[in-house]
């Protein structure tokens, strides 16, 4: 006569489900804490692609007069400022390599805190440049 085995069923909350959840929180927070910086880095890449086009859109203008290029980087000193880029000590410039290659940039400090004070704030910098290559 064959004899059954019953096994026993294993609980709904065991080692695996506790780790399992343990891991999905802790990867939601460190994407809640370092993916807002990353998409402000990729706003920053937008808005000096941006000016970058204005730029090589009147060109001669430009490159005629600093003023212009300075009125230019402040709009975009403004812009960058209102994706969110609020550190005081944020750099921009524009430089004027040559009639051909022209550099746009910023940097800026971003302070990533954790809560209850586990690890100490951290202050990352970020130095987002974009070249313009003219023809």
């Amino acid at each position: 006569m064959v004899k059954t085995v019953k096994y026993k069923r294993p609980r709904k909350i065991n080692p695996v489900s506790v780790s399992l959840a343990v891991a999905a929180a802790i990867v939601a927070y460190l994407t809640y804490q370092y993916l807002p910086v990353q998409l402000r880095k990729s706003e920053a890449r937008r808005v000096l692609d941006e000016t970058s086009s204005t730029f090589a859109g009147s060109k001669k203008r430009y490159l005629a007069s600093p003023d212009h290029i300075e009125t230019l980087r402040r709009e975009m000193h403004t812009e960058l400022y209102r994706l969110g880029l609020t550190d005081p000590e944020m750099e921009t410039w524009i430089e004027v390599d040559s009639e051909q290659v022209i550099q746009f940039g910023v940097a800026y400090a971003e302070l990533i805190e954790w809560p209850y004070d586990l690890i100490a704030p951290k202050l990352e910098t970020v130095q987002v440049e974009y070249e313009l290559v003219l023809k």
